[in-house]
């Protein structure tokens, strides 16, 4: 029998580990197993740019343990299932430990698959996609199966060979008791079950693992959020000028050398007289002014939002507060 015994923060169901109000109110997932197994497996904040994630998929397929290793990128835990299977950089990708309770068939059976109240059913093959969002908004469990079926098909593609299995072990990605043999017959019944369809898992993981970076410019761009983006880009004020500056450095240096080229043009006979040419000087001379200056003063500005909102965001946490366990 599985006892949950770990505590959890109470957030919305699309920000599993990370409060937005920024109380730290802690309850025991005892209480209530269900809202924590949808807060501990909901990607709800990625479903909502789902028609955008193409942009952040990463550009080779989804690769075992094992070969992520070979290429010397490091693993790195991190409980929130938002950020599971993502990028944070170039050697860095982010990975949920496997929990426990997915290993209990009656767990699953309890708190994950439909109960025959139902009109439809999470069991044998396909979830009919006709009724697919009407099954969503009448079955709270349809996007809960789909998001841990996704996760667990997720860790099918990790694992597939016993090496794999080792590295996963080492970095604590799976209970330590997990034996390889047993984990071979679960990944054997898998892919074996009709269930283990595309159809049934959440579309975000039919896009294997996704660039932290381009998640930030999808939210920036999306709602406009271009402080904190998807995940917090910075952890300190000066990364903001570290940045940005040096791209406008580089582009200041690049119109220094187009402002060269075209005093050399209109010093020559060809192009003194030319009128669309001076004309076109004209107007890269006033952007070569107004552009770096106009770049530089957006991220003095996007520097000094960033200190007041992390002064108001302390206020707000400094108030007088309740946590419960």
């Amino acid at each position: 029998m599985f006892v949950i015994i770990a505590c959890h923060t109470r957030t919305s169901y699309g920000d599993a580990l990370i409060s937005p109000s920024g109380h730290t109110n802690l309850w025991s997932p005892a209480d209530n197993p269900l809202t924590f197994i949808q807060l501990d497996l909901s990607v709800e904040r990625l479903t909502r740019v789902s028609k955008y994630l193409w942009f952040a998929k990463s550009l080779s397929p989804p690769q075992p343990l094992s070969t992520i290793v070979s290429l010397s990128r490091e693993i790195t835990l991190d409980e929130n299932i938002g950020l599971h299977l993502v990028w944070a950089d170039r050697r860095h990708i982010l990975l949920k430990p496997f929990p426990r309770y997915l290993l209990d068939s009656r767990f699953w059976s309890a708190y994950i698959v439909c109960n025959d109240t139902c009109s439809h059913t999470c069991t044998g093959g396909r979830i009919n996609a006709e009724t697919d969002a009407q099954a969503e908004s009448t079955c709270p469990r349809v996007a809960l199966y789909k998001d841990a079926l996704g996760f667990l098909f997720s860790y099918l593609t990790l694992i597939r060979f016993e090496s794999d299995f080792a590295i996963a072990q080492e970095h604590s990605l799976l209970p330590p008791d997990l034996t390889w043999e047993a984990w071979r017959s679960i990944s054997q019944q898998c892919l074996q079950s009709s269930a283990m369809h595309p159809q049934n898992m959440n579309a975000r993981y039919h896009l294997g693992a996704l660039r932290l970076s381009r998640l930030n410019k999808i939210y920036a761009l999306r709602y406009g959020d271009i402080l904190r983006g998807y995940r917090g880009q910075y952890k300190y004020t000066m990364e903001i000028f570290q940045e940005n500056l040096a791209p406008i450095s580089a582009a200041t240096i690049y119109i220094a050398l187009v402002l060269t080229a075209m005093q050399v043009g209109l010093a020559t006979e060809s192009l003194a007289g030319n009128e669309a040419f001076q004309n076109a000087s004209y107007g890269f001379t006033v952007f070569a002014i107004l552009g770096p200056l106009v770049m530089v003063l957006y991220v003095y500005f996007v520097g000094a939002l960033e200190v007041l909102s992390t002064h108001a965001f302390a206020v707000f946490r400094a108030r007088p507060r309740s946590a419960f366990i």
